[in-house]
């Protein structure tokens, strides 16, 4: 029997499964720029709640930017040179943050089908958000101008042009570079954005500390109208109009107020950029959903009141002349009557003398008859 050997056969080496890519964090990779719902399962939830915010929502922003170019139309025909340059590049801004807000929402809201390249997409809506803050932060200028408020150079400097059109700059180098290194770097992106959303939150306090020492000085004329200090019925008129501009000044700092603690908001319990667990990948989508329609109604009301008291400076500028005017002569006035003329007091003063004398005299006379 021939000696042979079975072979036996060699055991196949169990395939290793390849390694799956681990889930992506939105806004940690690139090309991300902040971190998102899980969008098909999202849109769902929200069912008609995600069309009311896109397509309402701009519709309204639509609407806003046909305002701004018809105002703008306007005041090319009718060649308005009087028009403060600050109330024009506040149209402006105003401009081309509607247009924007609308053509992002109508084409793909918050790029949720990737229709655009994410950097692209991100430049052009973050873009909006420094045109905002600009005009809002111009238009203290063009109010101040208008109500003929000067405050002091100690106190105040940030409402100088120069001061101010370096914080525009600054804003929106601050805004473009956000989602740049989103897309090229994830970690210095990250911490960029908790950058720019301090940056956002310290520009807009500062914003509504200028308008907050303007409305106290209104309310300090309104209030001097109001007690007392000119009560004639012809000064009715005056008075509403001194309480529409404060309204104006109010309604923006209470919106300023509100946009900046919104910002608070988005870093902190939206996109949680200080939480330290990854496990959840997505963000909640009813959390972001409010987030983000409440953001952009405070925009757009922040937005039309910008707008309408930009349209309405010239009336603001003639009622504050004729405010202040009639406040500065009836100051006059008042110290006119409570000042006693010079001649009336040296004359009463020589009376006094006399009668002292004559009340001596008489002293005297009484005692020489006592004696």
């Amino acid at each position: 029997m021939d000696n042979y050997s079975l072979s036996e056969p060699e055991p196949n080496p169990e395939e290793e499964p390849e390694p799956q890519p681990e889930a992506e964090k939105p806004g940690s990779g690139a090309g991300v720029s902040e971190p998102v719902p899980n969008w098909p399962s999202a849109t769902q939830e929200w069912s008609f709640g995600w069309e009311l915010h896109t397509y309402g929502i701009g519709s309204i922003y639509a609407v806003f930017t046909i305002l701004c170019i018809a105002v703008l139309i306007r005041s090319c025909v009718r060649k308005t040179h009087l028009v403060p340059p600050y109330a024009t590049c506040v149209r402006i801004l105003l401009l081309v943050f509607g247009l924007l807000r609308s053509v992002c929402l109508f084409t793909d809201a918050y790029n949720h089908t990737s229709f655009f390249p994410s950097l692209v997409y991100y430049l052009l809506w973050i873009i909006a958000e420094p045109c905002l803050l600009s005009s809002f932060s111009i238009y203290f200028l063009v109010l101040q101008e208008a109500t003929q408020f000067r405050p002091s150079r100690k106190k105040f400097r940030v409402q100088q042009p120069r001061v101010l059109i370096g914080i525009v700059i600054t804003h929106f180098v601050i805004a473009i570079l956000s989602p740049v290194l989103f897309h090229f770097t994830a970690s210095v992106g990250h911490v960029f954005q908790i950058i720019c959303g301090s940056y956002y939150i310290l520009i807009g306090i500062c914003v509504v500390a200028c308008f907050s020492y303007l409305a106290q000085n209104l309310q300090g004329h309104y209030n001097r109208m109001r007690n007392g200090f000119l009560l004639k019925t012809s000064l009715k008129e005056d008075m509403t109009a001194l309480l529409k501009i404060l309204l104006h000044v109010y309604l923006l700092i209470a919106s300023g107020i509100v946009l900046s603690v919104l910002h608070l908001y988005g870093l902190l319990g939206v996109y949680k950029v200080l939480a330290t667990d990854d496990t959840n990948i997505y963000i909640e989508p009813w959390s972001w959903w409010i987030y983000q329609t409440v953001a952009r109604l405070v925009e757009l009301l922040i937005g039309f009141v910008l707008f309408q008291a930009v349209n309405n400076n010239r009336k603001i500028k003639k009622k504050m002349q004729t405010i202040k005017s009639r406040l500065d002569s009836s100051t006059s006035t008042i110290k006119q009557k409570h000042t006693v003329p010079d001649d009336v007091t040296s004359l009463n003063q020589a009376d006094d003398g006399h009668i002292k004398e004559q009340q001596s005299e008489k002293i005297v006379s009484d005692d020489k008859n006592f004696v």
